[in-house]
């Protein structure tokens, strides 16, 4: 009986040889990984080669000068592009549950409780804009109730401010309507201070309401 074994090296190019099968190839790549990396490096030296190129029309500047005016445009590139891509996607995402039910309840019945859930659901997403149009809303739908009279259809904001009388109601109205111009047409940003703001206005016109209705 022969009790020889193979050599180290013999065993070392066996398990090498073994392990190099298929089977033993857990991390293997995604299919199309390698043409992704190939297509982003050839984007990256796209967007690099007006740069380089750039920087290289400036030889005789001072370097640290070359390099800030490079740097500068590149990041007011890298801002535009998305800038472009957030304004992309805003147009065609779907509509939320909640901008999507504000805009199909125009006319129908919901009462300011309503709005004012839906208000407070999208300011817990910190989608403030969103939460300030469902304030508005509300303030429609009591505006609408305290006179028993529905708004004309296709009326706009600024025709519902002109048709107020009570000063109070109109700064309190005057802010929804700016807020909401500038921050969902305007596409300005909208945070928490304004919507705390416009909160505070939707209460302060919640009271005035309940104040004539005890009168």
């Amino acid at each position: 009986m022969n009790s020889s074994f193979p050599a180290p090296d013999d065993i070392r190019d066996t398990a090498r040889l073994v392990l190099e099968r298929p089977e033993f190839q857990v991390e293997t790549p995604p299919p199309g990984g390698e043409q992704l990396l190939q297509f982003l490096e050839w984007l990256i030296r796209l967007l690099l080669r007006p740069f380089v190129w750039l920087f290289n029309a400036m030889e005789g500047f001072p370097e640290p000068l070359r390099w800030l005016i490079v740097v500068a445009l590149f990041l007011l590139l890298v801002a535009l592009l998305g800038h472009i891509f957030y304004t992309v996607f805003s147009v065609l995402r779907s509509p939320s549950r909640k901008t999507a039910l504000i805009d199909v309840a125009r006319g129908n019945e919901l009462q300011p409780a309503d709005f004012e859930k839906l208000a407070d659901e999208a300011a817990a997403d910190r989608d403030y804009i969103g939460a300030v149009r469902c304030l508005f809303r509300a303030a429609l739908v009591s505006l609408q109730q305290r006179e028993q009279r529905r708004l004309r259809p296709g009326i706009t904001n600024r025709e519902i401010l002109s048709r107020l009388r009570d000063a109070r109601l109109v700064d309190a109205m005057r802010l929804f309507v700016e807020t909401i111009d500038s921050g969902w047409y305007g596409r300005q940003p909208c945070g928490e201070g304004e919507y705390r703001r416009c909160r505070e206005a939707y209460q302060q016109l919640r009271g005035q309401g309940e104040a004539r209705r005890h009168a």
